[in-house]
């Protein structure tokens, strides 16, 4: 994990916020952000602690005195102009830039702790309402074609929730790629434990927003089957929800260590 980047989200009704706790109801306010990030504002970092063997660093927009941004990485992070907020391009491959891990983080109840991750998973191609279903499933592709793919590129981000906030992941948003092997995002999955523990015993698919109808998923004794983006298919288990735990761990032992409070992080002001 050579680095994580973590943001909060711009301005939100602050009745929204308190009424948006559980993953399902608060994951529309931060794919939002994902698609229209704090791009155009000068960063600084506020404050940065070496836990363990990774740096962990806080930054917030220049003058502000708000955290908006938590970084994970093994060296020192120096400038904040190394995040790339926005999809990369390696000729017509989409890529996430020089940091290759981070993620949005957000304080939900206001105790100072982080509950909420949008942890990036790369970047591909989202399917459009008109997809063509006739799309190739690799290059080489017509000049229409082409100009779809780079179009509807963008970065790839799996959200995990501790929404019972008791410092441990239970649920999680995580994509599912095209069933033919195409580099495009289909649908996401909504998984989460009603017991809030590792064992993710619901889960459902959906294609634009989470409220809207969604399909139940049938959990096999591998767990809930998806399509990486890496082509392969895997399986979320409790076993998926270690690494952003541990992110997680890292992420609140940093912000302990820097003495931060609810206060200290960007909160949503009232917006009627």
């Amino acid at each position: 994990m050579p680095g994580l980047v973590l943001i909060t989200l711009p301005c939100w009704s602050a009745r929204a916020l308190s009424q948006t706790q559980t993953i399902a109801d608060f994951y529309p306010v931060v794919d939002s952000l994902c698609q229209f990030p704090p791009l155009g504002q000068e960063l600084e970092i506020v404050c940065q602690k070496k836990i363990d063997r990774w740096y962990v660093s806080f930054i917030g927009v220049k003058g502000e005195g708000k955290i908006r941004i938590a970084t994970v990485t093994l060296k020192p992070l120096t400038d904040p102009k190394e995040i790339s907020l926005t999809v990369q391009f390696k000729e017509i491959t989409p890529t996430i830039g020089a940091v290759s891990t981070w993620g949005y983080v957000f304080d939900r109840n206001g105790d100072g702790k982080v509950d909420y991750l949008a942890l990036i998973g790369g970047a591909a191609a989202f399917k459009p309402d008109d997809f063509p279903e006739n799309f190739p499933v690799q290059p080489p592709y017509s000049r229409p074609q082409l100009e779809l793919f780079v179009g509807s590129c963008r970065l790839v981000f799996d959200h995990w929730s501790d929404d019972n906030f008791d410092g441990n992941i239970d649920a999680a948003v995580h994509i599912d790629m095209d069933s033919l092997g195409r580099d495009w995002v289909d649908k996401w999955i909504l998984a989460r434990s009603n017991h809030y523990d590792d064992h993710l015993d619901e889960a459902w698919s959906f294609h634009r927003s989470a409220g809207e109808e969604h399909v139940p998923y049938a959990i096999s004794v591998k767990g809930i089957p998806y399509r990486a983006i890496t082509k392969r298919k895997e399986y979320l288990t409790g076993k998926s929800l270690g690494e952003p735990n541990g992110i997680l761990n890292l992420i609140n032992k940093g912000a302990k260590s820097c003495k931060l409070t609810a206060g200290s992080f960007f909160r949503p002001e009232a917006k009627e």
